[in-house]
């Protein structure tokens, strides 16, 4: 509770400053500095002089000042940005984000905008406006525009996420020097994007490199495809019916062959995360990277790879492989059924088990259950029996 009220203290605190601040706000540039403190000395020696072309300077440089506010006051209104991800995020390396750009209807079609800057909790001040471009943290977002010449401009950009889990982007900053880059205009922007962050990346230990002989696999488990290879073909026989033939593979072996359904099936496997209250907090982190680099490499050797948490069952046939990596990115630590221990459900699954979890006296059913490994919170990996 004391984590969550400090949270929230700090929350209410950001909107607070956030509240109080202008919507826009206008920092002068070095080249900006110097046009300002330059009407001054000539304002004083025209008055002194009494000097027609120090009075047209100075009349220039004023309006060029004005001129500079207006033109970027006008570029920064009416915009609208949306983010989206373009890849699976994976917490620890870098996401492509697609960062959007857009003018209302009634801008649409006016001149195009120039120089624009989207930055992610940061405050642009005299020390951004003095810097020819901003510092880059590949932790938060900033994507430079050069022109929006139409409705809409679309610009790539990389960013990372510490962890895993839904994480979210904002409050943002839009910006820009146009058009002399004499002053930097800044107004916030209501971006409020949630990005499903899914396990980092990990080495998978050679316990878990293949499913075959971790679990009852059933009589399919040994059969898979290498590439593009087809394989369950046999002869064709007179009772087979003609819509049973594979026209392709026939037509390269120049012979008959058929479809056998039952040697066509994808070999299935599954694999679990204990997540019960009491496992240790980085060996239930490991536990679930273990799991999810576990997925994708039993798929690549041609499985059909489903899913199992302490209270829910993901089978591989519904649910696609992204699907699988977004509920390890949202799962959570739940209270087990049983006050003893928990006990893995009978089924044929490789269990990842965190240190921490108690696990209730087994009987005779327990070869139904697979194989069980203890996670520790480093990389050791230790079977079960």
């Amino acid at each position: 509770m004391d984590g969550e009220g400090v949270q929230i203290r700090a929350g209410l605190k950001r909107r607070f400053l956030r509240m109080m601040r202008p919507p826009r706000r206008v920092y002068p540039t070095k080249a900006g500095l110097f046009v300002l403190g330059a009407p001054i000395v000539l304002g004083v020696a025209a008055v002194t002089a009494s000097n027609n072309l120090l009075f047209l300077l100075l009349g220039g440089m004023l309006g060029a000042i004005v001129l500079s506010g207006l033109l970027s006051q006008q570029k920064i209104r009416g915009l609208s940005v949306k983010v989206r991800a373009l890849s699976v995020a994976r917490a620890m390396e870098p996401t492509r984000l697609s960062v959007e750009i857009s003018r209302d209807a009634f801008r649409a079609d006016a001149a195009p905008i120039f120089s624009l800057v989207l930055t992610e909790d940061a405050r642009p001040g005299w020390r951004w406006a003095l810097r020819a471009r901003p510092p880059r943290d590949p932790h938060k977002l900033s994507v430079a525009i050069p022109v929006i010449d139409g409705p809409s401009a679309t610009q790539s950009v990389l960013r990372s996420f510490g962890r895993r889990g839904p994480a979210r982007l904002g409050p943002c900053e839009l910006w820009t020097r146009y058009p002399f880059g004499l002053l930097m205009k800044t107004r916030d922007v209501d971006l409020d994007v949630e990005v499903l962050v899914g396990p980092r990346r990990v080495a998978l230990p050679p316990l878990l490199s293949d499913p075959r002989g971790l679990a009852q696999l059933g009589e399919d488990a040994e059969q898979r495809g290498r590439g593009l290879e087809i394989y369950g073909l046999r002869e064709r026989e007179l009772r087979d019916a003609p819509h049973r033939v594979h026209a392709l593979r026939s037509l390269s072996l120049g012979r008959d062959v058929v479809l056998e359904m039952a040697g066509s099936d994808r070999p299935q496997a599954e694999i679990g995360v204990a997540n019960v209250v009491g496992a240790d907090g980085e060996a239930f982190e490991r536990s679930v990277e273990l799991c999810a680099e576990a997925i994708e490499a039993w798929i690549a050797l041609g499985f059909t790879v489903g899913l199992r948490t302490s209270t829910s069952h993901y089978p591989g046939t519904r649910h696609a492989p992204e699907a699988l990596v977004s509920v390890l990115a949202r799962l959570e630590l739940e209270s087990p059924r049983v006050t003893e221990g928990w006990r893995p459900p009978k089924a044929s699954c490789v269990w990842l088990i965190p240190h921490g979890v108690r696990l209730e006296a087994q009987d005779g059913e327990s070869a139904q259950s697979g194989r069980r490994f203890s996670v520790g919170a480093g990389a050791e990996l230790e079977a079960l029996r």
